[in-house]
């Protein structure tokens, strides 16, 4: 096993296998997203006795979420499929 400098990639068993550190910052942000959502609907819950999707942080924007990526595409297809750049003007 030949080992460089700044790789983080080793050969195991013919296969490049890349280092624990992706799936280590995987498992972080997996870890952290399940502890702001489990304790964010404990404290809407107890603050607020709220229920359903109010027991959510941030549950409006969750469900805009759909309809910004919708806005989102819509507006990036219009950009590209523009014939020129006017600002958004036309001829009168």
């Amino acid at each position: 096993m030949s080992r460089r400098r700044g790789r983080s990639r080793r050969k195991v068993g013919g296969r490049v296998r890349i280092g624990g550190f992706l799936l280590g910052l995987w498992f972080w942000f997996f870890s952290a997203s399940q502890q702001y959502l489990i304790f964010g609907s404990w404290l809407n819950y107890n603050r607020y006795g709220a229920r359903g999707w109010d027991l959510l942080p941030h549950g409006d924007t969750l469900r805009d979420v759909p309809y910004l990526l919708k806005d989102w595409m819509r507006r990036a297809l219009n950009t590209i499929q523009s014939s020129g750049s006017r600002g958004g003007y036309s001829a009168v």
